[in-house]
């Protein structure tokens, strides 16, 4: 008798490991399939989000600007800035009317939603280096150039033609 028991005991012990290991092997059922999708759709929307967030952010950038002053000595230094995407800026520098300095696919550097860095030759140091900061319609210029042009000031207006 002790046998027989012993052994209906065996086979379910053997049945319940057997079920369990079977229920492993099943596909999720409709709620937590539900759920883990729900999760996944959320992450998918909050990425989006925010893509679409940065992407707003460099938006305002885009298009044509120029920027044009004389300093004391009535020598002139203008800019023209053509930003397609941040990593594609062409910008001409004309300086005390030399030669017109071209330069392409510059990679703007964004420092917050309203201030844009543009390094456009690394040669000249800090002068080589202009930023563009919006404040809701207008748009300024400032940087080193912008300061030896005009001393005093720091931001001066550009306009933004395109």
């Amino acid at each position: 008798m002790r046998i027989i028991v012993l052994a209906v005991l065996l086979i379910l012990i053997g049945c319940k490991d057997s079920a369990l290991k079977e229920s492993n092997k099943k596909p999720l059922n409709d709620v937590a399939f539900k759920k883990i999708s729900k999760e996944s759709n959320t992450k998918n929307i909050q990425s989006k989000d925010l893509k679409t967030k940065n992407q707003d952010s460099t938006d305002i950038w885009k298009g044509k600007y120029y920027f044009e002053a004389k300093n004391k000595d009535d020598l002139k230094t203008s800019f023209e800035i053509s930003i397609k995407q941040l990593g594609d800026i062409s910008l001409k520098y004309i300086s005390d009317g030399n030669k017109p300095e071209t330069y392409n696919h510059i990679v703007g550097e964004l420092i917050n939603p309203e201030k844009l860095k543009i390094n456009f030759n690394m040669n000249y140091d800090e002068m080589g280096i202009i930023f563009l900061e919006k404040d809701e319609d207008e748009f300024s210029i400032s940087g080193e150039p912008i300061y030896f042009i005009n001393p005093g000031n720091d931001n001066v207006s550009i306009k933004k033609i395109e």
